[in-house]
Order: C-alpha cells, then structure tokens, then sequence
C-alpha cells in the first residue's frame, strides 16, 4: 500500500500477493469457464506502470488498476502508454487510512469530495471512467457507510464485498495449484480468484519473479480459466 510500503510488513506483503478465493459461485460461468480469475494493483505505483503493464500486455491478460492520483501523478510518464482498451481503472483515494481502514478526522463531506476527484482524476488523465473503490481494512469503517457511488469496493477482506458469499484465504497457494488444492481438501471449485498486487519490487528480486510466475501461470491455464477484469465479473454477478 502507498501509505506504508516502506515498513517491513508490506514489504512481505508484496512477496506473496494476496489471493482471494470466492466459493458458492456458478459451477460454470456463462462463456462456460469454471474458473474466473482477476488480476488487481492497487495505488498505481511505478512498478505497476514500469514491470506489470509491459507483461500483461505481452501475455495479453487484462487487469483492474486501483489508482491514487498522487502517486500517478508522481510518474506520470510512465502511464502515458496505460492500454484502455484491455485494462480498467478504479481509485485507491484512501491510502493514509489506518491500518483498519477507518479515516480520522475525515467529515464525511471531504470523503465524499476525495472519491469525486480522485474519479475526475481517471477520467480526464486516462479518458476512461473509473470502475470501482479499493480501501484499506476489510471495507467496515463507518466512514465508507456514505459512498454509493461506486461500481464495486475491493477491500482487505478475502473477496469484493459486493458479493455475499463464504470465502477462504489461499495466500500462499500457488495459482496453478488451484484445482488440484480445491479436490484434495474437499473444497467447492475455486469460481473466482482476485489476485491483489500493491509493491512487486521488495526486498528482493523474488517478487518480481513471482509476478511473472503467476501471470504466465494464469495465461497457460486460459482455455479452462476466464480471465477477467474485476467489474466484468461483478456485473455477471449481480445478473444471477
């Protein structure tokens, strides 16, 4: 996370990008996949315009960027060449939250104000209207209770709290080990996985690798796996 990726925790965190796996969907999906699988940045971080635009659009996979606008506007060169036409964009406004999401001191009004700049923001840098919220905590802090406004809220939570459903945590499973994982512990078929990534360069080159590990894991695994940005597979949702 912007706010805090200097300390020690988020950069472990960066390691091993988190993996939300959503059970109790349809056993397929409509295009008949089994599986959907999207891939998230959040804080539109240098890394993410300089090592994930590059190979995802060499690998052809698109992804939902959550943005800060300071942080974009901190590189702004390197998201000149952000391919609309395969990713979608929502905002990340809220990175000096606390740990729990919670925003003190913040009246609702400027909360308010803040997610209609920070949708300003997209649309007039990237011509395209934003997509959804991501906020730090797992999406309970009372100071979000106000916003309505928003396609979707990927939180810290395991899963996009716009659907209701039983989840399970697979932070450290590898994503080619997903149906394998789902049989042997008696587990419903994974119907769809949100891959979150914040830093992809930490401490070390590892998890620059990893990333590209997990991206051509999922590009291999694309005629059984619908590979899907965050809304497409909300708005499939929400039509159930």
């Amino acid at each position: 996370m912007a706010g805090l990726r200097g300390k020690k925790m988020d950069l472990n965190r960066s390691e091993k990008p988190t993996l939300q796996l959503i059970k109790g969907g349809p056993a397929t999906w409509d295009n008949s996949k089994s599986c959907a699988v999207s891939i998230a940045y959040v804080g539109g971080l240098a890394d993410h315009a300089d090592l994930a635009l590059p190979l995802l659009t060499s690998l052809g996979i698109p992804a939902t960027f959550y943005v800060s606008p300071s942080d974009v506007l901190n590189y702004a060169p390197g998201w000149m060449n952000f391919d609309t036409s395969l990713h979608e964009l929502g905002v990340a406004p809220f990175e000096t939250a606390e740990a729990d999401g919670s925003l003190p001191n913040w009246p609702t009004t400027a909360i308010v104000s803040e997610l209609q700049d920070a949708n300003r923001f997209v649309r007039d840098f990237f011509g395209i209207n934003s997509t959804g919220l991501a906020v730090r905590g797992d999406g309970s802090a009372h100071e979000y209770a106000e916003i309505q406004t928003v396609g979707h809220i990927l939180t810290e939570r395991e899963g996009s709290n716009t659907v209701q459903t039983n989840v399970l945590s697979l932070s450290s499973l590898p994503a080619s080990k997903w149906p394998e994982y789902s049989k042997e512990n008696q587990l419903e078929l994974p119907n769809w996985t949100v891959i979150v990534f914040r830093e992809i360069f930490g401490k070390s080159n590892a998890a620059i690798l990893n990333h590209r590990m997990i991206l051509e894991s999922i590009r291999r695994s694309s005629r059984d796996v619908w590979i899907a940005p965050i809304s497409q597979v909300v708005t499939e949702l929400r039509m159930r």
